[in-house]
């Protein structure tokens, strides 16, 4: 309830442990601050419960859950109302598959990166980052 009056975008996965889809539901519920989850969910149904709770954005991994899965669990979410931001804090294969999903769906999200980059990466002027952005 405190961060409410600063308006953040997200807080991600703020209960212990993360995976607690009732106790997220319950604080997104009584807080009215939005909330991320789902980095560590396996399979499409713990994004169901995620969106059923009122999570807001929602998190799959390309890498843990494979990348047709991951776009339909952003499909399915994005049509329930969430919005679909996929966990990816990685280099190569995993990076680029999430790149794809994000350029296919339809409501636009943000990519989630590394805060830092390697000293040769391939893509790089195929999928630059330049202020952030």
């Amino acid at each position: 309830m405190a961060m409410k009056p600063y308006d953040p975008l997200w807080v991600e996965e703020p209960v212990w442990p993360a995976e607690d889809i009732d106790a997220l539901g319950k604080l997104r519920k009584a807080t009215g601050v939005p909330l991320a989850a789902g980095e560590n969910a396996t399979g499409a149904l713990e994004f169901v419960r995620l969106v059923a709770a009122g999570i807001d954005y929602v998190q799959p991994s390309a890498v843990k859950n494979g990348l047709t899965a991951q776009w339909e669990i952003c499909r399915k979410a994005e049509e329930s109302g969430a919005t679909c931001v996929p966990h990816s804090p990685y280099f190569g294969p995993g990076y680029l598959a999430t790149l794809h999903v994000l350029a296919a769906k339809q409501k636009e999200g943000p990519l989630e990166r590394f805060f830092c980059d390697l000293d040769h990466m391939p893509y790089r002027k195929s999928a630059p980052i330049e202020n952030g952005w």
